[in-house]
């Protein structure tokens, strides 16, 4: 019944900004009940999940952190540099990632025109992902750099764009302790129960559009 319930409310609601047009074929000034399809597809146009701008040629420079240190350590002030001098020669500089990697592009987010970070930890000492640290005070001092970060890369003048998309579990409560604006925060009325965050975005078919409309922006 509680499914049901779930599923009545989300037929109804506008839940995520998007240029799609909603089922009925009308755009609402942007918004439309895109999750919709993620139970009922059958009511989806095809067309619904592209992401209707026009994305500009770029690069792709993947950072994998293998030792899954949340992008710190003894390497990370030569990545902070690297990163830098990798982006210099770009006029436009898009950062994203997901749980980990989304945590590492909030941290070098003053180097980003945009953020798109998926399901971060951000509170470290209270969530169980998360980079092994010799103290609590040590996780929660990582904790406070990454909202520093966040904080000074949206007042810096680039004003860096950050936005954090999370489903209704921890991750939300996670993403409320990141120093953001209110439309900085997308929360979607999903329990991952297991699956990743990203996976269902793109089974959704919102994964493209969000970055689609991150780049082009």
């Amino acid at each position: 019944q509680s499914r049901l319930w779930l599923r009545q409310r989300l037929r109804a609601a506008s839940t995520l900004p998007t240029t799609s047009a909603g089922p009925d074929g009308e755009g609402s000034s942007g918004f439309c009940p895109l999750w919709r399809s993620y139970w009922d597809r059958e009511h989806m146009p095809e067309e619904a999940g592209s992401c209707g701008v026009d994305v500009p040629e770029f690069d792709v420079l993947s950072v994998v952190d293998a030792r899954l240190r949340w992008y710190t350590g003894e390497n990370e002030e030569a990545l902070a540099k690297s990163l830098e001098s990798i982006a210099q020669p770009y006029e436009r500089r898009l950062f994203l990632g997901a749980s980990m990697g989304g945590f590492g592009a909030l941290l070098h987010a003053g180097l980003a025109d945009a953020v798109l970070a998926f399901a971060p930890q951000a509170a470290l000492g209270e969530v169980r992902l998360r980079p092994g640290a010799v103290s609590q005070e040590a996780l929660e001092a990582l904790s406070c750099r990454v909202s520093a970060a966040v904080r000074a890369a949206q007042t810096s003048p680039r004003r860096t764009i950050v936005e954090v998309h999370c489903s209704m579990d921890e991750y939300l409560y996670q993403a409320l302790h990141l120093p953001l604006p209110a439309e900085g925060l997308i929360a979607h009325p999903i329990l991952p129960s297991g699956r990743p965050f990203t996976t269902l975005l793109r089974d959704a078919r919102l994964l493209a559009p969000i970055v689609a409309r991150a780049a082009a922006a």
